[in-house]
């Protein structure tokens, strides 16, 4: 048994953790008749030669190993080993993929015999890892395919399906043995985990070659996925929700992807409902065209069930932001909820909407204290001037004891800090209490100064000195915000310009933060062009906001619109922040902006969205996107 392990120089070979020489103990560890052994074993090679989907010159040499022992009748564990070798052969690396790979795939006519063995999960996980060698298609389709009728198991039958989609064996509805077969599953005789991983194949493949599902295909996910649920949940295939799985079937089709979705959330069981709920913010992150939608299905539902799931009903509205405006009077009903985490959420999503009935219960909240402060402050400072009644409570905070963990001790006066400079002119009473809550840190510092800056008046006069001591401060961020601060409360260039000027320096940090001051200085910030033109060269990744902020500086300082448009055109590929900004730009020059016209058409045109991170707040800037595309379109064609 594994003569040749012996044989191979370890120590020269290297993994995830650094020198492969562990790798033979336990390959040999995998025949252990100790269960824990073996499961040592297992999880030592998943995080070293298959490392966080990372893969090795060791792994190529550990493959052929891992095949033999699934020849061995003692060895147990084959399912494990099996899934091993799949996720192996999914494994990233520029210069071991291709042999990994192929090392897998020479091992093919080891998995297609276990596709019989006794153990239905060493038959179901053989079926997947056959699915992860695609080169040996022509040889493996012929011996799977009649297992999608002749295996006796319904989980590994879905299995011997879901292996043929892999493979691209099941080309359209209504070709090729393989596809009939397919088809016929799609019936309700059919066992569901059956019937719902045909339809998943099915739709994939109709998708595929630019076609729609047929309505049978959609019938049977909506018929089959709820009792196929724990089942198909079991599957190797499922990637976390099995609802998020089924609509993949329906891909590029929103309208059935929604339906399938909604219906779902009106199930009786929890687990598919909350996995309907995660596929839906899912799909609202892909297609803008499904939010209204989605929005008032959910704003529907926000006064059913338990009290944990009207609190996530209530938080993805809150993530949907402005998508979620239909559904305002749900959310301030909800304001009224017995459950505090429900009104939470629900006030925090009228907060996103700018609306004021949030303000009472945000203030409720904040007055009786816990771990929501950050999102409360943060709720607050969207509404602005309306949550005036808010400054009091906030300022409040500050008296009570520091919080026991020390993150959120060091983040609450900065939070107080930023919510009053946005509440802005109420505020104003309480300067000296943002000069006292200063100090010497320079995250609070900067915090200050912004707020300084915002909330203006006669009161914040007081706070120059402050200000131009902190010109001079140690930390280069506070000086410039400081620096901006100076300009909004005395609109003087001479004491603030050398100072944002200097922040422009290549090697300064945040040179964006400068670039953006100096815009909203305009003309008297005219001898900063030329700093802000070498800017513009700056091509490293984090230098794309300072050449985006430096482009809409040199518009607002010196005219420069046809040197900028192309500039700004480029940045409306991007999503967030970056794109809101290149469009509000574009939309402040107006006519002057005409060129732009059919690139922000474009973008406020596109439905389905780049893959995207799974962030709190992606739908809200997406939104904010599509805001400013349609202001800036409409000012520059001049609508009035």
């Amino acid at each position: 048994m594994l003569d040749g392990l012996g044989s191979v120089n370890w120590s020269r070979l290297t993994h995830a953790l650094g020198e492969a020489s562990d790798v033979p103990e336990m390959i040999r560890a995998l025949a252990s008749r100790d269960e824990d052994e073996r499961d040592r074993a297992l999880d030592g090679l998943a995080g070293n030669i298959w490392h966080q989907g990372k893969i090795y010159e060791s792994t190529a040499v550990a493959v052929p190993f891992l095949v033999e022992l699934l020849t061995l009748p003692e060895v147990r564990d084959k399912a494990g080993i099996l899934n091993l070798l799949a996720n192996i052969a999914k494994g990233d690396s520029p210069e071991w993929g291709g042999p990994v790979r192929r090392a897998v795939e020479a091992g093919a006519m080891t998995y297609l015999g276990l596709l019989f063995h006794d153990d239905r999960s060493v038959r179901t996980f053989a079926a997947y890892l056959l699915g992860r060698c695609p080169g040996r298609a022509a040889e493996i389709v012929p011996v799977l395919a009649p297992r999608v009728s002749a295996e006796a198991d319904a989980s590994t039958r879905a299995a011997a399906l879901l292996t043929l989609g892999d493979l691209g064996a099941i080309a359209s509805e209504g070709q090729g043995g393989e596809a009939a077969a397919a088809v016929e599953c799609l019936g309700p005789s059919a066992p569901p985990v059956v019937r719902l991983a045909a339809a998943i194949v099915l739709g994939k493949s109709a998708g595929g070659s630019g076609g729609e599902p047929s309505p049978e295909v959609v019938d049977a996910i909506i018929e089959a996925i709820v009792p196929a649920w724990d089942d198909f949940e079991d599957l190797p295939w499922c990637g976390g929700d099995v609802a998020l799985d089924a609509i993949s079937a329906l891909s590029g089709h929103p309208r059935e992807q929604l339906h399938v979705l909604l219906d779902l959330l009106d199930d009786p069981s929890e687990g598919p409902r909350a996995g309907a709920l995660f596929a839906l913010e899912a799909l609202c992150r892909e297609r803008r065209s499904v939010r209204p939608a989605a929005a008032v299905a959910l704003g529907a539902r926000l006064a059913l069930g338990e009290p944990g799931e009207r609190s996530e009903i209530a938080a993805a509205l809150a993530r949907l932001g402005p998508a979620a405006a239909g559904v305002a009077g749900s959310l301030a009903d909800a304001l009224e909820d017995d459950d505090r985490s429900v009104r939470v959420e629900a006030a925090v999503a009228l907060a996103r909407l700018r609306d004021p009935r949030a303000v009472p219960a945000l203030i409720d909240v904040l007055l009786q204290g816990g771990r929501s402060f950050p999102r409360i402050a943060e709720a607050l400072g969207l509404l602005g001037a309306e949550a005036s009644a808010a400054v009091p409570p906030l300022v409040g905070i500050l008296r009570r004891d520091p919080p026991a963990d020390r993150t959120a001790a060091h983040n609450r006066p900065i939070l107080v800090a930023m919510a009053l400079g946005r509440i802005g002119e109420a505020a104003r009473p309480f300067v000296p209490v943002l000069l006292d809550l200063a100090g010497d840190l320079p995250h609070t510092v900067r915090a200050v100064a912004i707020a300084l800056g915002q909330i203006g008046g006669l009161e914040a006069l007081a706070a120059i000195p402050h200000l131009e001591a902190w010109l001079e401060d140690a930390d280069p961020v506070a000086r410039v915000h400081a620096a901006r601060a100076l300009w909004r409360l005395q609109k003087r260039p001479g004491p603030v310009l050398p100072v944002l000027m200097d922040a422009l320096r290549p090697e300064a940090p945040f040179r964006d933060v400068a670039a953006e001051a100096l815009g909203e200085m305009g003309p008297a910030a005219a001898r900063a062009v030329p700093a802000l033109r070498e800017c513009l060269d700056d091509r490293s990744p984090l230098g794309r906001r300072t050449r985006l902020e430096a482009a809409r500086a040199l518009w607002r300082i010196a005219g420069d619109v046809d040197g900028m448009r192309p500039v700004l055109i480029e940045y409306l590929d991007d999503q967030g922040p970056l794109a809101v900004t290149a469009a509000v730009t574009l939309g402040e020059m107006a006519e002057n902006a005409r060129e732009a016209l059919p690139a922000l058409r474009a973008a406020a045109a596109e439905d389905l969205l780049p893959p995207c991170p799974q962030a709190e707040d992606f739908v809200i800037q997406d939104e904010a996107l599509r805001a400013a595309l349609a202001e800036a379109i409409r000012r520059i064609e001049g609508d009035g």
